[in-house]
């Protein structure tokens, strides 16, 4: 970075100002999205790995990072479906799928994806710390999940 700021400093006024009408006129450098042609791509080696460990234990949640959030007020559900499936169609790695061709897996993006968002009403159950199951975990610390 010092020798490009030194070949910087030592421009001509006249060579300096032509250098920044044309860091003006370029185009930023994004990413656009990658032609898909509809065939199955390679996976990575990462997906293959995950991939090899699902043939050895199947349906294993080993890779699996369950979360839960803690929601107060009122939600609206429709809207959280929504942006959670908007989330989906913009991101291809959300709707990856691996299939296996000849014995040899590849991946596939699915076109559409579509989550459901089930909802569970816990308002019948009774309040933490009335000795229940579900109380005995929130008073380790921990939170109580359906």
């Amino acid at each position: 970075m010092h020798e490009l700021n030194q070949r910087l400093a030592n421009l001509s006024p006249e060579k300096r100002q032509l250098l920044l009408e044309r860091l003006k006129q370029a185009k930023p450098n994004t990413i656009g999205p990658q032609p898909r042609t509809g065939e199955p791509l390679a996976l990575s080696f990462s997906q293959q790995r995950l991939w090899l460990l699902d043939r050895l234990e199947p349906q294993s949640p080993t890779y699996n990072i369950p979360q839960a959030y803690r929601l107060r007020g009122v939600v609206d559900v429709g809207r959280l479906r929504d942006s959670l499936n908007r989330a989906i169609a913009r991101h291809e790695a959300l709707r990856t799928v691996f299939q296996e061709r000849d014995g040899q897996p590849q991946q596939a993006i699915l076109p559409h994806l579509t989550l459901a968002l089930p909802v569970i009403d816990l308002q019948p159950l009774p309040p933490p710390g009335t000795g229940t199951a579900g109380a005995t975990a929130g008073d380790r610390g921990g939170s109580i999940c359906v």
